[in-house]
């Protein structure tokens, strides 16, 4: 009886375990939040990624945007955790967080990965990776 409570304790311990360790990070306005973690379990297992949710007005557009550095970009719909520490950005301060470097102000925020040059710029109007 034991071994079957630590067994159903340990698979209950890794379906609920956090995801990767992203950090989130929220604009100053509010109206957009960011996960950025450098090995993504949130897109792709292994990969340095940022998914950001909000109510994006671009046609064809989801609920997120994601890039994992490549110059890629997709569309998915999911919710962030909202658990993962948030770090409110201000306008002009420049963050970092793994192989990301982020540059939040009032037209949008731009991540760039550090290893590749590439990334994606995103504002509730406009998204896009380079």
């Amino acid at each position: 009886m034991k071994t079957l409570l630590a067994s159903a304790l340990v698979i209950v311990a890794l379906v609920g375990a956090p995801v990767a360790a992203a950090d989130n990070y929220v604009t100053q306005s509010g109206r957009m939040l960011c996960a950025v973690t450098p090995d993504s379990t949130i897109a792709d297992p292994g990969q340095d990624a940022v998914v950001c949710q909000g109510a994006f007005t671009q046609p064809g557009a989801k609920f997120q945007a994601v890039t994992h550095g490549e110059g890629d970009l997709q569309w998915q719909d999911a919710n962030l955790a909202v658990d993962n520490p948030t770090t409110t950005m201000q306008y002009g301060t420049e963050y970092h967080r793994g192989n990301w470097t982020i540059y939040p102000d009032a037209n949008g925020t731009l991540f760039t990965n550090d290893r590749t040059g590439h990334g994606m710029f995103v504002s509730i109007d406009d998204v896009y990776a380079f």
